[in-house]
């Protein structure tokens, strides 16, 4: 069995920092929330309201410092024991 991921990245000042999603929108989500996130710490003047306009401008802004990429893959799963989570799973 196989899931097709979107593994979302983000590079910037201090490292890189790497999301798993299995939704697209997801992806932007995440990424519009580090937009928001930074934006006003960069001094940008007011974010716009809309995510795709507000990711495009910030890493514009930002543009040879901070970039990120969602490249999708194929994961196999056939081996994973798909079990729900317990609360003790997670600890």
């Amino acid at each position: 069995m196989t899931v097709s991921v979107i593994i979302l990245v983000i590079n910037h000042k201090h490292g890189t920092d790497y999301g798993l999603y299995f939704s697209g929108q997801r992806a932007w989500d995440a990424l519009h929330d580090y937009v928001v996130e930074f934006w006003e710490e960069d001094e940008m003047g007011p974010i716009p309201e809309d995510q795709q306009t507000a990711i495009d401008e910030y890493f514009e802004y930002h543009l040879g410092n901070e970039w990120y990429d969602m490249p999708i893959r194929t994961l196999d799963i056939s081996g994973f024991n798909l079990k729900p989570s317990t609360e003790e799973d997670i600890r």
